[in-house]
Formats: C-alpha cells, structure tokens, sequence
C-alpha cells in the first residue's frame, strides 16, 4: 500500500514540474508573465499610428512607458535596461493607451498659488501627478500617483507637475 502511495505521489512530483516547465517555456525571459499586457500595450501604439522601438529607460521601467510624462526614461545608464517604446512621431507621445498630440495632454506644473490653497473643492476631476520622491540613495525614481483633482494633487509638497486623467497602470 505504501509504494502505490509513493509512486502516486512522484507521479503528481513529475506531471507537476513539467507543467510548470511548459508554462515558464511559454513565457519570455524577464516577462514575469506580463506578455499579453505588453502585446495589448504595442498594438495599442500601433493601432494609434505608432511604430514600436527600443529606448534606455530607468531599470524599474516597464514596456511601453508613458512618453507623456516628464522624465519617463530618464535615468543614469548605469540605473538603466531596454524596453519597447512607442514612437508616435514628432510632437506626439504615447500615454500607455495611444499616441497623442501636441494639446491633447498637456503637463501643467503645481504654481504657487496652488501649492498656498487654504482649501480645495471637491470636484473629482481626477489627475496624475509626478511625485519628487525623496530617497537615501540616488537615483530615484518618481512615482506617480492619482489625485481626485489638480487643487489636491498640488497641495502636496512632493508634486511638481501633473496631467488630466486618472494614472496609467505602469507608472
């Protein structure tokens, strides 16, 4: 009775790692099984007038940043990988969903009026702001993070710039 146990048991060991062999076989190296968000993010850009490239972006980067905002790939070389981009051409970047013209997203930076308000409405008029993090050890990346309104976003010390809409799932 116990060998019939103990061949069940490597017999489930076997079919195990082979299915989890097949599935790593079937994922990209270094895509942590990420493809199809990366495969629905390139025909997007392509779908959009887009053509896809490679660019040195900050190791933390994922495929397709968003071009629109300030400072998507900048990063040391030594802090930095390639990743697919999209080119959407002269005066025109890409937003994670599409590319967009000059005016369609426009990055607006925090005055100081804003930073001063004493209160904000609460109208959700959503915005995503870049947040200057502070760190211990450079380079740091921003982050950025969905604010219900510009007069929100503002009020806080660590955002320098946002755009209308709410953030894009990779940043």
């Amino acid at each position: 009775m116990t060998k019939k146990i103990i061949l069940a048991v490597i017999a489930l060991i076997v079919v195990g790692a082979g299915g989890y062999w097949i599935y790593q076989s079937k994922t990209p190296a270094g895509n942590n099984g990420t493809e199809s968000e990366s495969a629905k993010r390139e025909q997007a850009c392509i779908n959009s007038g887009g053509t896809v490239g490679t660019e040195s972006c900050c190791k933390s980067s994922e495929d397709f940043p968003n071009s629109c905002l300030i400072g998507a790939c900048g990063c040391a070389p030594a802090d930095s990988r390639e990743v697919k981009v999209c080119n959407c051409g002269t005066d025109k970047c890409f937003n994670g969903n599409k590319c967009l013209g000059t005016g369609e997203e426009d990055i607006t930076f925090c005055t100081p009026e804003q930073r001063n308000a004493d209160a904000c409405y609460e109208i959700y008029d959503p915005v995503c702001a870049k947040m200057n993090i502070q760190c211990i050890q450079a380079p740091c990346d921003p982050i950025y993070q969905t604010f219900s309104n510009d007069c929100e976003a503002c009020k806080n010390p660590l955002a320098g710039s946002y755009i209308r809409g709410e953030c894009a799932d990779n940043e």
